[in-house]
């Protein structure tokens, strides 16, 4: 039932009605639009919402069934409020959106809702129309929730689970602490035109208050950017550093600084860039000086000669790991046909305090011709440390690592939970479907800890412990060699404020004496609110170890015996680690090596070991046209079906800037097909860049084409259905 009050049910009335529709489009990352069909903007409640933005409507209507009612709603990109490229990227998937009347003579007389829902599908064209399909609320019993039990990876290709470089949005910095099984872009600047930025070390004008101007830069209205000379960290060359500052915003707040560059003036040559030649780098420092929770972000607007956005490049906001130390991180992409100027944004949100942590330092620009064999574009490097050099795992699962196998258990101290020990009948546990009203991140189930009642605070422990031997099937002899690593993974739930969870690691040998500790998640609490995290974490095995215990911990708050902690899909894996070929490449200090860009190289930074990969991102230009799902490249390769699946970006000609979806790939005749027709014509001459895709499955994708199968988020070794 739609209601409204009684002084906007007059107004609907009247003879003479003065109504118009107001539309809020919440994006998942929190980003707010607010529009109106009404020819000024009006204030609703204290929110603007906008009338310079076209769009148009389907009809609403509502059935009484279950259904989904779907509506459609058109919208005109102006390249201020909305961009077409964050829609091609996927930042409106799934984005909420409610729809209302309001009388704009008598705004605070109310709203008449009339559609709450979600963003289905979503088509687009260049000319900047976006045209979307609204779905009912309903939809959201379609949408994906949790993890489950699957052969196949679950990971998308070069997300953050997944962390295959596609991107190319990580470089290699010696200031960067790195992971087993993490990707870095070889950035070498040797092998790039650098370009001429204004004060991209903010050095031109000494210590600058929130309030001054910094040369070169532009700056967000009531912005609290400065630069200061070691004011909270030391810079990270030069003296000076852009920090934030005292901001009054209330969090959290956003805050930007640009720099615009014009490509041609900068010495590239436009004939180049219109022919999909040229690759744009930008490079840069950040650091936090206090808090952990503001995050930096990099972001780059390309225009044509028009001043019209042809592309956007975004790094997003990302956290640091720690205070006072500087990190790097860049962008790499292809400049489309027609960009003439690259305007760069040096983003910070705060998330805290009223105080802006995040710095800023040697900002760089590059670009090199990426037909000419540039011989680092194609070149990324994977971290293998206690990684064998086939790159190879094996799972091992734990007995009810996902605590399906009973259903719920209820909270007690003495209730069974198959696979796992209470050291005492003092540490309650139990096994819900949800904790905090987050269901198990694998399957059904989670375990949890629980509450004796007490009301003064408690730590609950619950442990399984496995034979190496007889379990994991090493020998005592594998075992002594002291290169096998074992691997531990799984999820936390936090369902309250002030519980926290621990995950250790403990080996013991055949006696059960213990030889080592590992803490693989120290104790963490949620932020405020019901959450969920991931935990991983490696230890190489003693040369005496016969047993290997995994303990849960759960925590209550202070003043309470109710520790609302839980975890789910626990699962060991192991491998074979290289530390005698790590001995063998030792040398200088870390990161005072520069990595070796020979694909299948390996280099030894002074920490960590590295090997060299293909980047798995190419070009090609179109040769022969038979319709817009089906035209001949020149050069692709890769044995028929090899790039199925791939995407395809569009560099220049008609649908510059599009993606497309590969559905056969004939290497011999250099033969592509595409799923879906081009928004236009391709023609001979057009330029595209192709990413490989990942089928996600374990032995032909993520072992035998991407190495990475220390990433690899499916279950390929579950049993066949059992006949």
């Amino acid at each position: 039932m739609k209601t409204a009050g009684s002084s906007l049910i007059a107004d609907i009335t009247r003879r003479v009605q003065t109504l118009a529709t107001i539309v809020t489009i919440t994006r998942l990352d929190g980003t707010t639009y607010r529009i109106t069909n009404h020819d000024a903007d009006i204030t609703v409640g204290g929110f603007v919402y906008q009338h310079n933005v076209p769009f148009n409507m389907s009809a609403i209507r509502t059935s009484s069934s279950l259904a989904v009612d779907n509506n459609e709603l058109t919208l005109k990109c102006d390249g201020t409020t909305f961009i077409l490229s964050e829609f091609e990227g996927g930042a409106f998937d799934k984005a909420g959106v409610e729809i209302a009347l309001v009388d704009y003579l008598y705004p605070a007389h109310g709203l008449l809702n009339l559609r709450r829902g979600y963003f289905g599908e979503i088509a687009k064209n260049k000319t900047g129309i976006v045209n979307i399909t609204i779905v009912g609320l309903l939809k959201v019993l379609d949408f994906e929730v949790g993890r489950v039990y699957q052969p196949t990876c679950d990971a998308d290709l070069g997300d953050r689970r997944c962390k295959v470089a596609i991107d190319l949005s990580q470089s290699y910095d010696p200031d960067n602490p790195y992971k087993n099984g993490e990707w870095v872009y070889d950035y070498k600047p040797a092998g790039m035109t650098e370009i001429t930025l204004t004060n991209p070390g903010f050095e031109a004008d000494g210590v600058r208050a929130s309030n001054q101007a910094i040369t070169g830069w532009t700056r967000s209205p009531d912005s609290s950017w400065r630069v200061a000379a070691t004011a909270e960290m030391t810079a990270y060359a030069g003296t000076y550093s852009l920090f934030g500052g005292n901001s009054l915003q209330t969090s959290p707040y956003e805050e930007y600084l640009y720099q615009d560059v014009d490509l041609v003036a900068a010495g590239i040559d436009d004939g180049e860039i219109d022919n999909g030649e040229i690759t744009f780098v930008l490079h840069g420092k950040v650091g936090q000086s206090d808090s952990l929770e503001d995050e930096p972000r990099f972001l780059i607007e390309v225009y044509d000669t028009d001043g019209d956005i042809i592309d956007r490049q975004d790094t997003g906001y990302f956290s640091l790991d720690a205070f006072d130390a500087w990190r790097g991180r860049h962008l790499v992409f292809p400049l489309l046909e027609g960009a003439r100027t690259a305007r760069i944004y040096l983003y910070s949100i705060k998330r805290g305090s009223n105080v802006v942590n995040t710095a800023f330092d040697e900002i760089k620009a590059y670009w090199y011709n990426h037909l000419d064999g540039n011989p680092y574009e194609d070149v990324i490097h994977k971290v293998l440390r206690c990684v064998s050099p086939d790159d190879t795992r094996l799972v091992v699962p734990f007995t009810n690592g996902s605590f399906e196998n009973q259903g719920a258990v209820a909270n007690s101290g003495t209730n069974a939970i198959t696979g796992w020990t209470r050291p005492a009948n003092t540490d309650f546990w139990a096994v819900s479907s949800s904790l905090g009203g987050i269901g198990g991140p694998d399957l059904t189930y989670l375990v949890h800890g629980g509450d004796d009642g007490s009301g003064v605070q408690k730590t609950y422990t619950l442990y399984q412990q496995k034979d190496l031997q007889d379990d994991f099937g090493f020998t005592a002899s594998e075992i002594a060699t002291g290169r096998i690593a074992v691997y531990l993974q799984g999820a936390s739930v936090f369902g309250d404020t002030g519980s926290a969870g621990k995950v250790e690691v403990t080996t013991y040998n055949a006696s059960n004496t213990l030889l080592s500790t590992h803490v693989i998640q120290d104790w963490i609490s949620d932020a405020g609110a019901p959450s969920e995290s991931t935990f991983e974490g490696s230890l190489t095995l003693p040369t005496t170890a016969r047993y290997i215990r995994t303990t849960l911990y759960a925590r209550s708050p202070t003043g309470s015996s109710n520790a609302q902690v839980g975890f789910d899909g626990l699962f060991y894996s192991i491998a074979d680690t290289v530390q005698a070929q790590i001995t063998d490449l030792a040398q200088g200090e870390p990161g005072g090596v520069p990595l070796d860009p020979t694909i299948g190289s390996l280099t030894w930074d002074g920490e960590l070991l590295w090997r060299a990969h293909s980047a798995h991102v190419y070009y090609d230009q179109v040769a022969s046209v038979v319709s817009r799902k089906e035209f001949n490249g020149t050069t692709i390769t890769g044995g028929d079906g090899t790039y199925t699946t791939a995407v395809i970006k569009w560099i220049t000609g008609n649908n510059r800037g599009q993606k497309n979806i590969v559905r056969v790939w004939d290497d011999g005749t250099k033969k592509i097909k595409l799923y879906f027709p081009s928004t236009n014509a391709i023609q001979v001459g057009d330029r595209y860049q192709y990413v490989r895709s990942c089928q996600k499955r374990f032995t032909e994708d993520c072992q035998a084409v991407f190495s990475n199968t220390i990433n690899f988020r499916g279950f390929p070794y579950l049993p066949g259905k059992i006949t």
